[in-house]
């Protein structure tokens, strides 16, 4: 289950074409389809655009040519049309957030991203602005600290591991796949992590450490990697447990209580061989891809989330 952006319409006003690309690659990868999302390059043309588009989100850079992004945001909030007037608005601008306040007076905006941003601050902004108080529609708020928690597992192997943005993909492949749960059974709720290996690289890794090429015993190497990396993830899971809760249980009062955090017990990894695995196949689990890179090569990470 993930959030389904694909039907959602997004408004990008940005006089700097490179940072507008930047914007849509994250969108796209987040599921938007790309006819969906628009290009401004000023106010005056956004604000046309509105009116000819039913939008979904608004994102401005305050500074823009004929009418500026707090001169958008003013007309919006006038606006005698209600869809226009209530539209969630992101600012995203290298000005101090406390001078843009001052900019925009009594109309308000929804969220301040400040430049430069990272993929995971766009992200988190857009999902935030799709999400209702205490409700979260997927993982990818997750997909920062879990990708940290992934590369210091491999580091701990010594293998250099570099993170990519989340992924849609309906399947994946790997040589050599690690699987391992972290569940808690009080809250009912398991996470499963499938770590998706093509044979070179976990053959590379056990001749960087033992000094010898060995296809036979490389999958304990894998197997070692799941444990090291579910070891890895549960803390950070934990440390976002209101994250999780929010997700598997919407609108629970209880996931606010001070204290309540997942208690995690770490299973035993599992070896899997040559086998392809169906993101969707299960359409009641909370699903993120994440992908690595470890020199040439890509490996997946497939995290899910579910009640059992």
């Amino acid at each position: 289950m993930s959030g389904n952006f694909k039907d959602k319409k997004v408004l990008i006003t940005e006089n700097s074409a490179v940072i507008y690309r930047i914007i849509f690659n994250v969108l796209t990868k987040m599921g938007f389809h790309p006819d969906n999302i628009k290009f401004a390059q000023d106010g005056h043309q956004a604000y046309a655009l509105m009116t000819l588009v039913s939008f979904d989100l608004i994102t401005s850079s305050v500074h823009l040519r004929i009418k500026d992004g707090c001169g958008l945001l003013q007309t919006i909030r006038s606006s005698d049309t209600e869809s226009i007037r209530n539209i969630p608005f992101i600012f995203i601008s290298s000005e101090d957030e406390n001078d843009v306040k001052k900019w925009a007076g009594e109309f308000q905006y929804d969220l301040f991203i400040k430049k430069p941003f990272k993929n995971d601050d766009i992200r988190q902004g857009v999902q935030s602005s799709f999400s209702t108080e205490g409700e979260v529609s997927d993982l990818s708020g997750l997909s920062g600290p879990i990708s940290e928690s992934v590369v210091e597992g491999f580091s701990q192997y010594m293998v250099s591991a570099v993170a990519d943005d989340p992924i849609e993909n309906d399947c994946l492949y790997g040589d050599m796949n690690a699987s391992i749960d972290l569940t808690d059974h009080d809250e009912k709720i398991k996470i499963s992590l499938i770590l998706f290996f093509p044979e070179i690289v976990a053959c590379d890794i056990y001749e960087t450490i033992f000094g010898e090429r060995n296809e036979d015993d490389s999958g304990e190497v894998v197997l070692e990697l799941g444990n090291i990396i579910g070891g890895n993830i549960k803390p950070t899971l934990t440390e976002h447990s209101k994250t999780v809760f929010d997700l598997v249980f919407p609108n629970r009062a209880e996931n606010s209580e001070p204290g309540r955090k997942l208690k995690l017990d770490l299973g035993f990894p599992t070896l899997i061989k040559g086998e392809s695995y169906d993101v969707k196949s299960d359409d009641e689990a909370f699903k993120l891809v994440l992908p690595f890179k470890i020199g040439q090569e890509e490996i997946n990470a497939l995290v899910s989330i579910q009640k059992f």
